[in-house]
């Protein structure tokens, strides 16, 4: 993967984030290069979607009430 979808799954790793939180986030980057490095992550099959639609890497985050 890009260094910057290696950034973007540990950030996601971290703690579970909504899609526009992440995408205000690296609003420094390009936005072609930012769409590029999501889908890296979601062509390597490492994304995750809770409930609550938060995406995160690893294991789901716990449910809450």
């Amino acid at each position: 993967m890009s260094p910057l979808a290696t950034k973007l799954a540990a950030e996601l790793e971290a703690e579970p984030t909504q899609f526009h939180d992440l995408v205000d986030s690296h609003r420094d980057e390009a936005w072609r290069e930012f769409l590029t490095a999501w889908g890296e992550m979601r062509e390597a099959g490492i994304l995750g979607r809770a409930d609550d639609g938060c995406y995160y890497v690893g294991d789901p985050p716990p449910e809450t009430d």
